[in-house]
């Protein structure tokens, strides 16, 4: 019985020095603006197609759809 409160005290203590060690991770995320356009809305969401070759741009009323590779708007969904 004399060992559990050392036993316990030492986890206790790896457990703390183990979270402080590895709650400081950081990560980067490097990108570049390719090409900027105006929208006649405010977009209010945006997603990308697996392939990364539509935008899926949510606008009020509607979704936008942009070919990436067109470099244009190709067509809309309407939403409500």
């Amino acid at each position: 019985m004399k060992r559990f409160p050392h036993l316990f005290f030492t986890l206790l203590l790896t457990l703390i020095v183990g979270c402080a060690l590895f709650s400081a991770a950081s990560a980067e995320v490097d990108w570049k603006v390719i090409s900027e356009r105006t929208l006649t809305d405010e977009p209010l969401d945006l997603a990308m197609s697996q392939d990364g070759q539509i935008m899926f741009i949510l606008l009020p009323g509607k979704v936008l759809l942009y070919s990436v590779q067109q470099n244009r708007a190709t067509d809309n969904i309407p939403v409500d």
